[in-house]
């Protein structure tokens, strides 16, 4: 199911990145049996992610990629990673990427900035975790929940 909604959403956005001249790549390390849980959420999640990444990626790649944790004595996690080679974020900006009407550095890009405060929202209804890293050679935007 996890894979069959990534490939999904990477299939449906194919077209975008290739027209910004972008590779967009998934890798999976997820187990064999199916994972119970909401496509309906899982697609936005990632679809939202992936989309943004195409948005602020000006050349390089995106890689989506999910894999899923166990600690003993805890429920199976999920984690779901969409890292981009795009422009280095600033801590302030991460700090407040995820609320409502907040945008990176490039006001010329269409969009009200209410996506990732979204994915938050999604997220913690799902008891989850989302997040943001940036570094020299771009950004990992990520989530995760039970």
């Amino acid at each position: 199911m996890v894979e069959e909604e990534i490939h999904d959403v990477v299939g449906f956005l194919q077209q975008d990145a290739v027209a910004k001249g972008l590779i967009l790549e998934t890798n999976f390390n997820l187990p064999n049996q199916a994972m119970l849980g909401d496509a309906v959420r899982l697609r936005q999640l990632i679809t939202n992610l992936v989309a943004n990444a195409i948005k602020y990626t000006d050349q390089g790649r995106i890689s989506v990629s999910a894999h899923v944790s166990h600690k003993p004595g805890q429920a199976v996690t999920l984690n779901i990673a969409v890292q981009d080679s795009g422009k280095k974020k600033t801590q302030l900006v991460l700090d407040e990427l995820f609320m409502a009407y907040q945008r990176a550095d490039n006001e010329s890009i269409p969009g009200f900035g209410l996506g990732l405060s979204i994915c938050k929202q999604v997220v913690s209804e799902l008891n989850g975790d989302i997040g943001a890293t940036s570094n020299q050679t771009g950004n990992n935007f990520w989530f995760s929940f039970p």
